[in-house]
């Protein structure tokens, strides 16, 4: 079974990949991305990215 974190992680990756998903659609439409959108896309990745490893490696140690 998944625990909450586990799932609150999923769940936040998906919404990263999804935003990520539309401002791509929407570079490819050729409709203006502001740069304010690809700063905070890529910092709210970036930090997902980088706690997603520390969080499942501390319930990893956790379960032992």
């Amino acid at each position: 079974m998944i625990d909450s974190s586990r799932l609150a992680l999923i769940y936040l990756g998906a919404i990263v990949t999804i935003l990520a998903l539309g401002a791509v659609i929407l570079s490819c439409l050729r409709a203006p991305v502001p740069d304010q959108l690809w700063n905070a896309l890529s910092v709210f990745g970036g930090a997902l990215l980088l706690q997603m490893p520390a969080a499942l490696r501390s319930k990893d140690e956790a379960d032992k």
